[in-house]
């Protein structure tokens, strides 16, 4: 049996349970590119946008045989001029040979050094305060705006990757070999210090599911698709040039979606019920014929339900279908969804919530909470190094409860972070005035107003740029609405003329007109998902809140069946935003 309805799981985690902490027992394995032309290389063949890639920054990526079939999946990481591959250990050799067949002329070389150190995990919010505990000399700026990070763990220099493998953001230490055993005590020793503890290899399963990542061995294999893996967003390219299987990408995006793809299933358990683990490669059966295939799975405890990866078939992975079905001979109830089962931490969004917390505790009558406000300001600048309210806020706090020497070490540090930074100038005049030194005082003063002039004059300029380019896009949108136009003069039947009139009628705020165009897209072709997603926009634009939700619930059953992952999240967004508002 199957239904479809709306979401019953509640919006907020149901349970408390913390997965801060590390673990020392990663299997991962790592590879070092360089040479002249690795760049041009890697992009030739990957998956992934390799020039694209800004330094110090990682994206996911994959290999993949003629067919489109993965042979491997990893996150690729750029340096400056060389990369790095981090990879499950059981992949490390199958990359380098199958790069390696590849280069032929190329200059371009393949560093194993799996065998030369390993990998220490942090998991959770409270990754990067530990992080910053161990860093042997606090440099400046931000380090968290990168992905990988070189720097000194206890006076011995480590690589430090962040990995998209969880819920939670996670980041990988690589230690060599000779430094393991001192790292790996001092980590246990700092981590213990914030009363974080070592994860489980269960808790570290629990947390890969949720975020909704397939392992390479375990869910999928080297028979798979890698647009059956729903990672259409995250490690595939349609635009770069080509690369092995990008024709048969190409062709199945344009003659519809895969046969099967990964998706979330939600299972409904009898109150008492045990959350016994389904056998990997479990068949879903409904109404007599295979719906899926389960893979990962466990009990996931901010869910409190048992979740799973499994391969949907195309007419039952619609989000919210419920399936009425056995596994194993056994009854079962699941309810299809979009991964993640659970949205990553906003950084920043927890960061403001201790800043605005320490502003209201600071602010109660007798001052008794000062010194707890003042721990939530510095606890939200560790989780958000570049949150410049929480400097400005934590300089003025300790300002007031007489501790001026290190109000201005915050206001100096805010002005390092950010040259043009006004009120850390600002305040640091009035600091100093209250220590006394006026000299210090006027100079800060001094900076601080040549500072307003100089930001005043850039934002004349930006302001002018804008109204120039605002002119030139609205130029350009009836250029295009011209040409449209002409097409539907000729074939008012015409589906890309349609969409494209609709869609520069909601770029100039005509949702009337947008509306019009974009329903007759839809007519003309019902599976045209990303009609829906600006047809559900026209409606919001004009208010009708109501239609708008019933178009982008209708694109997400279609998106849901064809795969289209990009307008299928955009179109979940957009309706969970307009919902949040009511």
């Amino acid at each position: 049996m199957i239904k479809i309805g709306s979401s019953s799981e509640p919006k907020k985690f149901t349970s408390d349970h913390s997965f801060d902490g590390y673990n020392k027992d990663l299997e991962y394995g790592l590879i070092e590119v360089y040479g002249a032309d690795a760049a041009r290389f890697l992009h030739a063949q990957t998956t992934s946008d390799v020039d694209s890639l800004q330094a110090l920054h990682g994206q996911i990526s994959a290999l993949l045989d003629r067919k489109a079939h993965v042979q491997s999946y990893f996150s690729l990481y750029r340096k400056h001029d060389s990369f790095r591959i981090l990879a499950s250990r059981g992949q490390i050799q199958d990359i380098i040979a199958h790069l390696d067949k590849f280069t032929f002329a190329d200059k371009v070389e393949f560093l194993d050094l799996s065998a030369a150190g390993r990998f220490v995990g942090l998991f959770g919010l409270h990754s990067r305060k530990l992080l910053l505990s161990m860093i042997s000399k606090q440099r400046g700026g931000n380090i968290f705006e990168h992905d990988m990070i070189d720097v000194s763990l206890f006076d011995r220099h480590v690589h430090i990757f962040r990995v998209p493998i969880a819920s939670e953001e996670v980041f990988f230490i690589w230690i060599n070999n000779e430094d393991w055993e001192l790292l790996t005590k001092k980590i246990a020793e700092a981590a213990a210090a914030l009363s974080l503890r070592e994860l489980t290899a269960a808790e570290l399963k629990e947390l890969r599911i949720e975020a909704g990542i397939p392992l390479f061995g375990v869910d999928f294999d080297t028979e798979n698709l890698i647009i059956e893996l729903g990672l259409e967003d995250r490690a595939i390219s349609y635009t770069k040039g080509c690369y092995q299987g990008q024709e048969v990408l190409a062709r199945v995006k344009a003659n519809g979606t895969p046969a099967r793809q990964l998706t979330g299933l939600i299972f409904d358990a009898e109150p008492g019920q045990p959350h016994t683990e389904f056998p990997l490669g479990s068949k879903f059966i409904v109404g007599g014929q295979e719906a899926a295939v389960i893979y990962s799975n466990c009990f996931c405890r901010r869910l409190q339900k048992m979740v799973a990866l499994a391969f949907v078939k195309k007419d039952k992975r619609v989000v919210d279908t419920v399936l009425d079905g056995t596994v194993d001979g056994k009854a079962v109830h699941a309810r299809v969804a979009l991964l993640p089962f659970v949205q990553p931490h906003d950084v920043h969004a927890r960061a403001v919530g201790l800043y605005e917390k320490g502003l209201k505790l600071f602010a109660e009558p007798g001052g008794e909470s000062q010194s707890e406000a003042v721990e939530l300001l510095k606890e939200a600048i560790v989780l958000d190094p570049a949150f410049e309210d929480a400097y400005e806020a934590l300089g003025v706090m300790l300002s007031k409860m007489d501790q001026i020497d290190e109000a201005i070490e915050w206001m100096e540090k805010l002005a390092a972070m950010n040259a043009d930074s006004v009120m850390a100038h600002a305040n640091l005049s009035v600091f100093y005035l209250e220590k006394g030194d006026k000299d210090k005082a006027e100079e800060e003063k001094a900076l601080s107003m040549s500072i307003r002039m100089r930001l005043a004059a850039r934002e004349a300029v930006k302001a002018k740029k804008e109204k120039e380019d605002e002119g030139k896009t609205l130029a350009e949108t009836k250029e295009r609405m011209s040409m449209f136009s002409q097409v539907l003069e000729i074939d008012p039947e015409d589906l890309l003329a349609n969409y494209g009139l609709g869609s520069c009628y909601n770029l100039l705020k005509e949702y009337d007109k947008a509306v019009e165009h974009l329903e007759k897209a839809i007519e003309l072709k019902a599976t045209h998902t990303v009609a829906y997603l600006e047809l559900g926009k026209a409606y919001q634009g004009q208010g009708n809140k109501e239609k708008a939700a019933e178009v982008l619930q209708k694109g997400i059953a279609v998106a849901s069946q064809k795969g289209d992952m990009t307008p299928l999240k955009e179109m979940q967004a957009l309706l969970h935003a307009q919902t949040e508002e009511k």
